[in-house]
């Protein structure tokens, strides 16, 4: 599990994100797969829950589904006529979280959907209360002029890497980025942040989470 703080990442989990054996089945899958790093952690997956709550999401589409982690915690926050589409292009991924999610009381709210975001959003037209972006980072501009125009008045735009790895603050880990995804990632952070359009913060949580209200 990525963290900053072991302690306190460790604390706010136990007490506040506890995970059921769904969950935790699909986090120790990550693990094993090498895919960690990647995924959110539990408070994060708490945290979106809290933001769903409170914006009172019904139709939420997530880009980048990975295992399911953070597909299963949003399912579990929509109302019984909720719903979540979740796209995902890698075909073992795709498949790992139909597998897993398959068994959870929250399947019938969840539509998986496999195949490139930018093809597939190019041709989809549906509007969202609440857009969860962490798929390909040199895309993020993409996923923002797509979102601005599907994305309900008062809704949520949530992304998450948007400290792209430490790159954007000179503080580097481990994963190599492009030049491309720092340019990318400046810019996604600096259109939510006009307050113009957006209400809007970078929660500054291991990776960068940026939160942005449709004005």
């Amino acid at each position: 599990m990525r963290s900053g703080n072991s302690k306190i990442d460790l604390y706010i989990n136990e007490v506040f994100a506890p995970e059921d054996s769904h969950l935790r089945s699909i986090r120790m899958a990550l693990k094993q797969s090498g895919l960690e790093g990647i995924h959110i952690s539990p408070y994060e997956g708490k945290l979106l829950q809290f933001l769903m709550k409170i914006s009172q999401a019904k139709k939420v589409i997530e880009l980048g589904t990975l295992y399911g982690y953070s597909t299963l915690w949003m399912a579990r926050a929509l109302p019984a006529n909720g719903k979540i589409v979740s796209i995902e292009k890698n075909s073992k991924n795709h498949h790992a979280a139909s597998e897993f999610l398959s068994h959870t009381e929250s399947f019938s709210k969840i539509q998986l959907v496999k195949g490139d975001a930018k093809q597939i959003l190019s041709e989809h037209h549906e509007f969202y209360d609440f857009i969860f972006i962490d798929a390909d980072k040199a895309s993020y501009p993409f996923y923002l002029d797509w979102a601005e125009t599907h994305i309900k008045k008062g809704g949520l735009i949530v992304a998450d890497n948007t400290l792209l790895f430490g790159h954007l603050v000179g503080q580097p880990r481990e994963i190599q980025v492009t030049e491309d995804q720092i340019v990318a990632m400046k810019a996604f952070n600096t259109r939510l942040a006009s307050p113009q359009k957006f209400c809007s913060i970078l929660i500054p949580t291991y990776e960068g989470l940026t939160v942005a209200q449709v004005i």
